[in-house]
């Protein structure tokens, strides 16, 4: 409330505690000492900023009320903060600085984290790309992680959602609390129009869209092993050269359908097999019998028929392509 201009705050920041001052020049300090002050001149900038709070609140000194500053675009559209970096942060020596800091928007560095380890996970060594290019689709990456999220939140059930006792049986009046916590997901069981040319082009952006399609859905494959059921792998996906080749879903078998004989420390890839995007893998997911909760499978639309053949798609049928 120190920092900013609109009359009632300043009416009340007028009014202030000496707890709140007190508080005031705790967190000035730490911000001080963040910017490299020393711990001797801390002090004497509180000093500063004690008096030019004085003459921001009485429109004096470098706040004088006919200065430009009073007429900026930013004050009428509530950007406090912009407003104390353009306008404060060069005429004021303490006032600016922290006006800047304590009146812009609170953020964490989890959203920073997940974009950077996106970004080194789409340019590689094996596979760099122009700073532009892998910036953008790093943004494409953080809004959709974002948009499955608020998806998640408005659909998902809680723990405390599920542990809640409504008391409406003495309404006569039943709840089914066996409703599932998992939120709902449509697969498109079979390829659709725009995987037809994204299968057959080796670049991140079709990796990405094909990946977000297909990761964690389960199929069925009665060639392998007598019958094994796979789940596709969140990771990536894996490129098949030379003709007939194309994208490849990376599908690990269920634990207890791994060879038990396997009792050295080999990667979990060993394990892994991969699977050419065409009918018969759509025609495998359709075979399993426990597919991913909160996956509900979609058939194709009668009014489309382009989609590929068994023998399309890349590499032939759709059992393990190595």
């Amino acid at each position: 409330m120190y920092f900013d201009p609109t009359p009632e705050i300043l009416v009340r920041a007028k009014a202030s505690s000496a707890e709140e001052d007190a508080a005031l020049d705790r967190i000035a300090t730490k911000l001080l000492k963040a910017k490299g002050v020393d711990d001797d001149d801390i002090p004497a900038s509180l000093a500063t900023l004690e008096v030019e709070i004085k003459d921001f609140r009485n429109r004096t000194g470098p706040f004088d009320a006919n200065s430009k500053i009073w007429h900026s675009s930013l004050l009428s559209q509530g950007k406090l903060a912009e407003w104390h970096a353009t306008s404060l942060l060069k005429t004021t020596k303490v006032f600016g600085y922290l006006g800047a800091r304590t009146t812009g928007k609170l953020t964490g560095i989890g959203s920073a984290e997940r974009n950077w380890g996106e970004y080194k996970r789409i340019n590689s060594k094996f596979r760099p790309l122009k700073p532009e290019t892998a910036e953008k689709q790093t943004l494409i990456y953080g809004a959709a992680h974002m948009s499955d999220m608020l998806t998640a939140q408005r659909t998902a059930w809680t723990e405390e959602d599920m542990r809640s006792d409504l008391g409406l049986e003495k309404f006569k009046i039943d709840i089914d609390m066996t409703a599932s916590r998992t939120p709902r997901r449509d697969f498109a069981n079979y390829i659709e129009d725009w995987e037809l040319t994204e299968i057959k082009k080796n670049t991140s952006t079709c990796e990405a869209r094909l990946l977000e399609k297909y990761k964690g859905i389960r199929f069925f494959d009665e060639d392998y092993d007598d019958g094994t059921t796979f789940t596709i792998c969140k990771e990536n996906l894996e490129w098949k050269k030379g003709k007939g080749g194309g994208w490849q879903v990376i599908a690990e078998p269920d634990e207890t359908e791994k060879d038990d004989d396997d009792d050295d420390d080999d990667d979990d890839d060993d394990n892994c097999e991969p699977y050419f995007i065409n009918e018969t893998l759509h025609e495998m997911i359709r075979q399993c019998n426990t597919q991913t909760k909160g996956v509900v499978l979609g058939d194709r639309p009668e009014e489309n028929d382009g989609a590929l053949g068994e023998g399309d798609g890349g590499g032939g049928g759709g059992g393990p392509s190595r």
